[in-house]
């Protein structure tokens, strides 16, 4: 059981709950499982060593109508496959020392895909996505929705990739104490082992736009067409070192936005097109 929870902390699993607190046990409004007693004999039924193997075979999965832990195909326009994965934002706050990283790579991609996070599950409108082609970071909140309307900020940490190319190679988010960080490692796709450096936009954005204490990782593609994504590792680790500076402004680097019906930003509720809104 302690190297379940040590392996998949800050991490939920869909229908099954947290590794250490399966969503099938009743609990008490303040969290604790039941009485004392009550817990102890329900804890003492759990199979912790099938536990952990449905944890480690289903934690890199998508959700349907994906399976599994690759994607090959997308069968239309703005698809966006969703992880079983939650990210638990209550347990990867400020004082917790262990962060979660979550990584894909990209061997096709014949169009355009971003990575995202998004506070749907608990009916929150708001995402941050990740766009590995031009090393842009979108947040976008859903304030009406016919006609639709939405609010956003953008900013641009990284450099896009080079004019006429898709990209290519490695890219991952990671949460550690309240704040989000993206990474990217492109390659070319025409000359195997020709990883380049791993890049980070660095923690930009904390958790104060979203609702609720579930976090959804996602990918978002553009176009339809014969993809080849899969999910290589999650785990506590990123990359490259990372710091959370504290009382860091990093909100003064972003720009305001906002968009209605016939304008779309790059995010997950429009894919990586010009941005028409309205500047403040």
């Amino acid at each position: 059981r302690a190297l379940g929870v040590a392996a998949f902390h800050g991490l939920e699993l869909e229908r099954e709950g947290t590794f250490d607190r399966p969503m099938t046990f009743s609990y008490s409004t303040s969290g604790e499982l039941g009485l004392p007693s009550e817990s102890s004999r329900k804890l003492a039924r759990v199979d912790w060593k099938g536990r952990f193997r449905n944890f480690r075979i289903g934690v890199p999965t998508f959700c349907p109508p994906f399976l599994g832990r690759q994607i090959s195909a997308v069968a239309q326009p703005d698809e966006v496959a969703y992880f079983r994965s939650r990210l638990c934002t209550d347990m990867l706050q400020t004082n917790s020392t262990q962060g979660v990283y979550l990584e894909v790579e990209v061997v096709c991609n014949p169009d355009n895909l971003s990575m995202a996070v998004v506070d749907f599950e608990v009916g929150g409108c708001s995402s941050v996505t990740f766009s590995p082609d031009t090393g842009a970071v979108i947040r976008e909140r859903k304030v009406r929705e016919s006609p639709r309307k939405v609010e956003g900020a953008y900013i641009q940490p990284l450099s896009s990739v080079p004019t006429g190319r898709r990209f290519h190679g490695n890219m991952g988010l990671y949460l550690k104490q309240g704040h989000l960080a993206f990474f990217r490692q492109s390659c070319d796709e025409q000359v195997p082992g020709s990883d380049g450096p791993w890049e980070t936009t660095g923690f930009i954005s904390d958790l104060a736009w979203a609702e609720g204490r579930r976090l959804t990782p996602c990918l978002a593609f553009r176009d339809e067409g014969a993809y080849f994504v899969r999910v290589v590792r999650i785990g506590a680790e990123a990359p490259l070192p990372l710091v959370v500076m504290q009382n860091n402004d990093c909100e003064s680097r972003w720009n305001i936005f906002d968009w209605e019906v016939g304008s779309q930003t790059a995010g997950v509720e429009g894919e990586e097109q010009e941005v028409e809104g309205e500047e403040q």
